[in-house]
């Protein structure tokens, strides 16, 4: 897989906190490293990765964090953009309606704001109020990427991997309130029957539960499976994310007719959205779904959302959806 290397004098550099995890880290650009901080883009034709490679990585303290929180910052009017959405979403959805393959597509979208929040502000209240998500910031020496994404890709820790198929989307502000449709559940069954293929395809055996959880991400609730697999000593774990990305969850099904749509028809250039994100080093790599994510450049805010989409889907529903899902970003503004 190409790469691009940021050298030293780019000073390009990334924050990360694991889920469930009170540490913040650091890592600085260098010439080479065993410590790498990585992005993909959506987009695989001609892919590139960032890196940031590095020998040491550097915990952020409390009172660093502290001085971020306190920075003054305001944002002003947001640019939601619903003509440009209505009309992908008639694109998509007549596709799915003709007798093409296609079964689910995942329509994207973005929110411009104006906003003089700094990024380590942004992702200072990001991690602060979103412990179970992996939080970073990426700068690459001319603009910065933020999320807090609920989604793993791929987590490989000595001989155990781990992902997770996290589809169908509720946004009820409590559980109980919750009554998941059938159309929820196709669209988490398309993803979870995408992932175990592809891991069969490289002679792993997964692990799941038959019956998905419910779990809270941000301001939405998602239907989830985790998924667990033993993999050899020698196992090349970049072939199977290069099978894996993009899954049916931020792309649809099949995969390469949704994607050659998606990259044909959707009128947003997602670039590192739905990508994927994460550290790597020995023996270990944790690669998370670029989700509810945002890029940062000029005091100009991009918000980037998305939602999947079936034959019977709803377009006041979707759009209501991808609102519940900025709120994620647009709340630490």
């Amino acid at each position: 897989m190409p790469e691009i290397n940021r050298n030293i004098h780019s000073k390009s550099f990334a924050l990360w906190r694991m889920p469930n995890e009170s540490k913040v880290f650091k890592i600085c650009q260098e010439s080479s490293g065993n410590y790498r901080f990585v992005m993909a883009p959506f987009e695989k034709k001609e892919q590139k990765r960032l890196v940031i490679s590095a020998n040491i990585i550097e915990e952020v303290s409390d009172n660093e964090i502290n001085s971020w929180l306190n920075a003054e910052r305001r944002f002003h009017k947001k640019e939601e953009q619903k003509e440009v959405y209505s009309q992908d979403f008639e694109k998509f959805l007549t596709e799915l309606q003709s007798s093409s393959p296609v079964q689910k597509l995942v329509l994207a979208r973005s929110i411009q704001i104006k906003t003089t929040a700094k990024a380590e502000h942004i992702f200072a209240k990001l991690q602060q109020k979103f412990p179970d998500a992996f939080v970073y910031l990426f700068f690459d020496g001319t603009e910065y990427w933020l999320a807090a994404t609920p989604e793993i890709l791929l987590s490989k820790k000595d001989s155990k991997l781990k992902t997770m198929a996290l589809a169908g989307t509720s946004f009820e502000e409590k559980k109980e309130q919750i009554h998941w449709t059938s159309k929820e559940f196709r669209e988490h069954q398309l993803v979870v029957d995408y992932i175990t293929q592809k891991l069969q395809e490289v002679k792993l055996k997964p692990s799941f539960q038959k019956e998905p959880q419910t779990v809270k991400a941000g301001f939405v609730w998602h239907l989830k499976t985790p998924i667990e697999c033993d993999i050899p000593d020698a196992f090349d774990l970049n072939k199977l994310t290069q099978k894996l990305h993009p899954t049916p969850a931020v792309c649809g099904t099949p995969m390469k007719e949704a994607y050659d749509f998606i990259l044909e028809k959707e009128q947003l250039n997602r670039r590192f959205y739905t990508g994927y994100v994460g550290i790597e080093q020995e023996n270990e790599a944790h690669y998370f779904v670029n989700l509810r994510c945002m890029m940062l450049k000029n005091e100009t805010a991009e918000v980037f959302v998305g939602g999947g989409l079936l034959s019977d889907s709803d377009f006041e529903k979707e759009w209501e959806e991808t609102i519940s899902k900025s709120k994620t970003i647009i709340s630490c503004l």
